[in-house]
């Protein structure tokens, strides 16, 4: 199972699902106003690190690609 971020276009908010990565996600619904109207959102991945029980990284899925706000121009090292 994986979770995908979705941002509703009826009421503005970003919301998260769990779902399998080969399932057909036509059912996806704004869990806040049950819009349909919504549109999948390309953020960040969680990583379990090896170090510390239970700690979580935010990790680029395209793997050292830079966003428009970071100054170290590699996402792995944002955090």
């Amino acid at each position: 199972m994986a979770y995908f971020d979705y941002f509703c276009d009826k009421c503005g908010k970003p919301f998260e699902i769990k779902a399998a990565i080969n399932e057909d996600r036509d059912w996806v619904r704004c869990p806040l106003c049950g819009g349909k109207k919504i549109r999948r959102t390309y953020g960040g991945i969680y990583v379990p690190q090896k170090s510390g029980a239970g700690a979580l990284r935010k990790s680029s899925l395209s793997g050292g690609s830079s966003c428009s706000s970071c100054s170290s121009r590699n996402c792995g090292n944002c955090g």
